[in-house]
């Protein structure tokens, strides 16, 4: 992979693949944009990789909420039971 710090994390416990959520002990952490991902293989680290890529294709970044949620205040807050 071109572009990305791997790092190898050896864990005492297991841990999830942020990816396939398959528990390991051994970790790959790559870092896409500064953002840190655990993932279990090479496999996985190209999958986390081009999703990554996919959403920053279209402006989705992880500090953002997604434009179609709305503010229940806004509408008058909760609806009243009848």
């Amino acid at each position: 992979m071109s572009g990305e710090a791997i790092l190898r994390v050896t864990s005492p416990f297991y841990r999830n693949c942020e990816l396939c959520h398959k528990p390991t002990k051994n970790l790959y952490r790559i870092v896409l944009d500064g953002y840190g991902v655990l993932v279990c293989s090479e496999a996985c680290a190209i999958k986390a990789r081009n999703n990554w890529m996919a959403k920053k294709n279209d402006g989705i970044t992880p500090n953002e909420k997604p434009m179609e949620e709305e503010s229940m205040m806004e509408d008058g807050g909760l609806p009243e039971e009848e």
